[in-house]
């Protein structure tokens, strides 16, 4: 494992290169389908890595899984995107035929399949440890989320798992690496002071803010394109789209969501109180918004009236984007933190409910048998 120098080290680097992709230009613009291809491959190597750990020896059948499922995304992403694709096109070349190339329909049913899939999977192949989970729930949830992709965003995605997992490390600051890694999901939840409920939900927001405008993933719900989802569908669906380009919105914030899940260790104060936290801060930023411009005055502006009827589509929709995220993410998190603890602790229940049953069936033979006696 990381020693403190190298965590602090690894999550200064990371968050450096987050800063880099505001800057790019939105998702939808341009296609890069060699960075979906090299962002599963970058991750099948960091798992074989990680499964080579003798502290990770309890997952090594996990991250061995991993390494075969995104190296398949890898070969599956390329294969349709350009092996098929040069094929159809030299076929058609020779016939004189002009036909758009679809990919075939299995590819789409193995993309389809891929969403439920992943949602399922990590109850089954993780076991109930907090540290399983999470990073069970993260590689299963980048397999849907890397065919979703047509550019840097599942680059983006892969370097924002990291620092995620950097900070649910920092959370847990106090427990050793084995005790961390001990760390199950029932277990019982420290005290924790009020500023600290304080800075969890401000550096929330602001992971869920750097999800949802990292990539301009906003900007992509308004281009319609049917090529941007080509994996999953053919033809022009307005509203199976949509919900396609939700999905991949928030699955970095179901995430994020988890993290946060588990670092309050499932406690439903816990998450009220954090989602009341975020509620007041987002509040704050809806009604007021405080930056520096260049000559180095505060400038003091609201999100309310930076709304915009004039420009371009984009400048219209960043402008009710701002002001409806700033709006909606206390509510959102509250659904997601809620649906998060669910989620993790499923198999756990699960297992409560088994042995609860087990034992009313070892009972009932017994009170038979003292009847009999009788």
């Amino acid at each position: 494992m990381l020693t403190n120098f190298n965590r602090s080290k690894t999550w200064t680097l990371t968050c450096l290169s987050l800063c880099i992709f505001p800057f790019l230009p939105a998702v939808g613009v341009s296609t890069h389908i060699i960075l979906c291809i090299l962002s599963p491959l970058a991750l099948s190597f960091i798992c074989h890595r990680l499964s080579r750990l003798p502290s990770l020896s309890r997952m090594q059948r996990l991250f061995q899984n991993m390494v075969f499922i995104h190296l398949t995304v890898a070969i599956f992403i390329a294969v349709v995107n350009y092996v098929f694709e040069k094929v159809c096109s030299f076929f058609f070349s020779l016939s004189n035929f002009k036909i758009t190339i679809q990919p075939p329909s299995i590819a789409r049913w193995i993309s389809w399949l891929s969403i439920p899939v992943s949602a399922v999977a990590p109850c089954f192949i993780a076991e109930p440890y907090i540290v399983d989970r999470l990073i069970a729930y993260a590689l299963c949830f980048y397999v849907p989320y890397s065919l979703l992709s047509i550019s840097y965003e599942s680059l983006f995605v892969l370097i924002f798992f990291i620092v995620l997992a950097l900070f649910v490390r920092f959370e847990f600051g106090h427990l050793s690496d084995i005790e961390f890694l001990q760390l199950k999901i029932d277990s019982v939840k420290a005290a924790t002071g009020e500023y600290v409920e304080l800075r969890r939900a401000v550096v929330c927001v602001s992971f869920v803010l750097c999800t949802l405008f990292g990539t301009g993933n906003f900007a992509s719900i308004n281009s319609f394109n049917p090529s941007t989802l080509n994996l999953f569908i053919s033809v022009f669906s307005p509203f199976t789209m949509a919900i396609l380009l939700v999905l991949k919105l928030l699955l970095p914030i179901l995430l994020v969501s988890m993290a946060f899940a588990a670092v309050v260790r499932f406690d439903q104060e816990s998450i009220q109180r954090l989602c009341c936290f975020s509620l007041i801060f987002t509040d704050f930023m809806s009604m007021v918004s405080l930056y520096i411009q260049l000559n180095l005055l505060l400038t003091f502006q609201c999100f309310f009236h930076q709304l915009r009827d004039e420009g371009s589509w984009l400048d219209i929709g960043m402008s009710i984007s701002q002001f409806i995220v700033s709006m909606c993410i206390s509510l959102a998190l509250l659904i997601l933190l809620s649906l998060s603890s669910h989620m993790m602790s499923l198999d756990s229940k699960f297992q409560f409910k088994f042995k609860q049953l087990k034992e009313v069936e070892s009972a009932v033979p017994d009170r038979f048998r003292d009847d009999g006696s009788a």
